[in-house]
């Protein structure tokens, strides 16, 4: 299950950064926009700060559950702690939808470019 939740999330990453390559801006920019959310996910979700975890669950508990970094790292979590795999499932369930969701998006905004050599 480890490898499953490595994978999804790494997959996860993947259709994010197409997901942000479709726009239709500068290179230089994209790597900024992806470099910011990703960092910001990551400190909100615990990774740079032991206590920031905490801090957001208890004055906004949504945003860990949308914040795609605290949900792979929740997913982990959920597997060294719980005896059940309900909440691991809940985890993988939404790197799935999420995956779905970033694929989906990019695949709209490149869907009606034209090329000048077509």
């Amino acid at each position: 299950l480890v490898y499953l939740a490595a994978v999804l999330g790494g997959i996860m990453g993947i259709s994010m950064g197409f997901f942000v390559g479709s726009f239709r801006i500068k290179e230089g920019l994209k790597m900024s926009v992806v470099m910011a959310v990703s960092m910001t996910c990551c400190f909100f979700s615990g990774l740079m700060s032991n206590t920031m975890k905490g801090t957001v669950a208890e004055h906004c508990p949504i945003f860990n559950e949308i914040n795609p970094a605290a949900v792979i790292s929740d997913s982990f979590y959920c597997l060294n702690l719980y005896e059940d795999y309900r909440r691991f499932t809940v985890k993988i369930i939404s790197m799935a939808i999420y995956t779905v969701l970033f694929t989906l998006g990019g695949y709209v905004l490149t869907r009606r470019r034209k090329y000048a050599s077509l």
